[in-house]
């Protein structure tokens, strides 16, 4: 009888020490998996993105962290700890050197930049993108355009239907300066609840000399073969819309 007593408190302390060796191991293995997230979000540099999306990444994070910390055994940790990597993987960087510094997208002699006052949206709810055009040339230009921007969202299409005018505008843009729009883009999209990247474009001319008499039929509203048309894309921000 004491040795069943002796045999089974054996057991017994077995099975705790076996118990707490288990949780001691998911505890490490939590603990690596959070360090390995958040390295892996300040390996990408928050120099490299947007404030918007920079914010996007640390969401990740934190909700990576808190189901990393749920997870009741090693498989769920990892498939946390991956998951969330995967969604800090697809935040979009910035594209140059000028967009990391500035926040701009440049094209040359141009650059272009949007905002947005917050990157989540109720499904139906207005919300509206400004843009800046800047000016870097070192020159005063005068430009031509039908419409200067076009929004960009490549997974949806627009709900109008947006038909240039016959003729361009011409305006100076200035040495330095910039063009400032805000467009309105519930005009533009119906969009369904889900996580959407959006930029816009800009599409204008330059060295397109204005007819000194418009009004004259001699006079051919032809784009000049020395025209030249630049395009460009802005910066990317990532809308979710619930």
């Amino acid at each position: 009888m004491v040795k069943k007593i002796i045999v089974l408190g054996i057991l017994l302390a077995m099975t705790f020490s076996l118990s707490s060796c288990t949780f001691d191991n998911l505890a490490a293995y939590r603990a690596a998996a959070r360090a390995t997230l958040v390295t892996y979000a300040e390996s990408k540099g928050q120099e490299n993105y947007t404030p918007e999306n920079w914010t996007l990444i640390q969401g990740h994070v934190a909700t990576g962290v808190e189901v990393i910390n749920n997870a009741t055994d090693k498989v769920g940790v990892r498939s946390a700890r991956d998951a969330a990597k995967h969604q800090i993987g697809i935040v979009p960087r910035r594209d140059s050197k000028m967009e990391r510094e500035w926040g701009y997208s440049e094209c040359g002699d141009f650059a272009l930049s949007i905002s947005v006052e917050q990157t989540t949206l109720q499904q139906g709810e207005n919300f509206v993108v400004n843009i800046e055009l800047r000016n870097l040339s070192g020159n005063e230009l005068e430009i031509a355009r039908y419409f200067l921007f076009y929004p960009s969202i490549p997974s949806v299409s627009w709900i109008i239907d947006r038909v240039p005018p016959p003729l361009p505008t011409f305006e100076v843009f200035e040495k330095a300066g910039s063009i400032f729009q805000t467009l309105n883009l519930d005009s533009y999209y119906e969009l369904d609840s889900g996580i959407f990247q959006l930029q816009v474009n800009a599409m204008f001319f330059v060295n397109w000399q204005q007819p000194s008499d418009p009004e004259s039929e001699s006079i051919p509203w032809q784009k000049p073969s020395d025209a030249q048309q630049i395009n460009i894309i802005s910066n990317t921000i990532v809308l979710t819309v619930q």
